[in-house]
């Protein structure tokens, strides 16, 4: 998200009329499920979303203030470890109390806690991933109509010093990057692809394994 209690920057868009456009469309066609269940209902698989191209231009510059620049980047497709967390959707004081019991004490991924893992992702999966986060033009050029509420967490350790945790939510499309003590996110219409890759490493989580987009 961009403009939450993270402290995300406002994005440079286009005229308020098309932004308004673009907002009401997401609105429209996405919603946000606001239940109890940390993952959310399962959705409708005829999903139309229509918001504007975003520009080359911008696809790059949005990219760069997400994930760091290039070279960041790189040091991300080359990360010595890269595992990934089921994470609560909510932090700790806002879950209901069976969540609170699957909690992993004393680990959490930004605001919210962890419920299981680490589980390490095969090189195949880790480049259709990084394929999905780098392409810019997945990314939405509206209004974020929701407030994120990931589902899972993937953390790159580059280095002893350099870790770089990037938070998905499927009910959304948002991506929260966390690098050292700074949050950036944007909307990738793209993270419904990547939903076959993280279920088989998350098995006997009901919740996560019945929800679908």
């Amino acid at each position: 998200m961009r403009s939450t209690e993270f402290g995300m920057r406002n994005r440079r868009s286009q005229s308020a009329v098309q932004r308004l456009m673009a907002f009401l469309a997401i609105v429209v066609a996405v919603g946000c499920d606001r239940s109890t269940t940390d993952v959310g209902q399962p959705q409708n698989d005829e999903r139309v979303i229509e918001v504007d191209r975003v520009s080359p231009e911008e696809q790059k510059q949005r990219l760069d203030e997400l994930f760091g620049g290039t070279k960041k980047m790189e040091r991300m497709r080359s990360a010595k470890s890269i595992v990934a967390y089921r994470v609560a959707s909510r932090p700790y004081d806002l879950l209901t109390d069976d969540l609170k019991a699957r909690v992993k004490p004393g680990e959490k991924i930004g605001s919210f806690p962890v419920l299981e893992g680490p589980a390490t992702m095969s090189s195949d999966d880790v480049q259709q991933l990084l394929k999905i986060l780098f392409d810019g033009r997945y990314l939405s050029s509206g209004l974020d109509a929701c407030v994120i509420e990931p589902g899972i967490a993937v953390r790159f350790k580059c280095d002893d010093e350099d870790t770089i945790d990037v938070l998905l939510c499927f009910k959304c499309d948002q991506i929260m990057v966390l690098r050292g003590r700074k949050n950036f996110g944007d909307q990738n219409y793209a993270l419904a692809a990547l939903l076959p890759i993280f279920k088989p490493l998350f098995p006997n989580d009901e919740g996560f394994q019945q929800f679908s987009k």
